[in-house]
């Protein structure tokens, strides 16, 4: 078991709530596949994603909490997804329990930021934090992606559409004030 997932893993999923994990262009032989799989377990999620490190570029999973339900898909394990995937749809989350800032420089898809584009990236999401600690928020999560930062303050919403539109105009207000080309 990877110690320093699990520990991450924990530090953002409520225990016994369930979480989707997904790997996309996991190498699988001569090609490459998706997978997907519910969990409730955080040990056996974090030894799914261990064994996907190294043969997958991408290796993610849901902030926010998904309907139980969603276990029976793939109960604390992972299935490669099919042509028409089963995962996680705004519908299906829960709780919300995250409200995530992503502080990026402005680029094509596909290509990495610059050093100096990166260093500005976590610059400005500093300068967000240091905004919103301002207002009496408590410190975030800091996160480096490699291309720039996500912040993850935490929340405890229920996923209705009045919190979303909540969230979405946060996020419009933050933009505007931080945002530029």
């Amino acid at each position: 078991m990877n110690l320093e997932i699990v520990q991450g893993l924990t530090a953002i999923i409520k225990p016994g709530s369930v979480a989707e994990l997904r790997v996309l262009q996991a190498r699988d032989g001569n090609y490459t596949a998706n997978y997907t799989g519910y969990f409730n377990n955080i040990e056996k999620m974090a030894e799914a994603a261990a064994r996907f490190n190294g043969n997958a570029p991408a290796v993610y999973f849901t902030l926010n909490e998904c309907n139980p339900a969603l276990l029976a898909r793939a109960a604390n394990r992972m299935v490669k997804a099919g042509q028409k995937s089963s995962s996680t749809t705004d519908h299906d989350i829960i709780k919300i329990r995250w409200f995530p800032i992503d502080a990026d420089a402005v680029r094509p898809a596909g290509i990495s930021s610059s050093s100096d584009e990166h260093r500005e990236a976590l610059n400005r999401a500093e300068a967000i934090m240091d905004y919103l600690s301002d207002f009496d928020w408590n410190p975030p999560f800091f996160c480096d992606s490699g291309n720039g930062a996500h912040l993850l303050y935490p929340v405890d919403l229920d996923n209705t559409p009045e919190n979303v539109e909540l969230i979405k105009t946060c996020l419009a207000s933050l933009s505007q004030k931080f945002s530029d080309d």
